[in-house]
């Protein structure tokens, strides 16, 4: 999970800098996911902010932005499973 240091509710709420930063940790984390068994490491991914669109104007205070990796169950080095759906 990827959460901000400080409150932000929707992506479009960071800095240029913050983007910056956030796409460095993403890399870092497919690296390490990598490098778990040497092989290469697919994986799935969700953003999660507060609504957007109709929403947008409602007291959206309490969420915070994050994001989830789910990466795919894996058996061995050898052999995965991938998640669907």
């Amino acid at each position: 999970m990827i959460l901000p240091k400080h409150h932000v509710k929707r992506i479009t709420d960071l800095s240029a800098e913050q983007i910056t930063t956030l796409a460095d940790i993403m890399k870092k984390i497919t690296i390490k996911y990598e490098n778990l068994f040497n092989v290469s490491f697919p994986y799935s991914m969700g953003w999660h902010g507060a609504p957007t669109g109709e929403r947008i104007e409602d007291n959206v205070e309490h969420w915070v932005f994050h994001g989830i990796y789910y990466p795919p169950l894996l058996r061995s080095a050898t052999v995965k499973k991938f998640m669907v759906g």
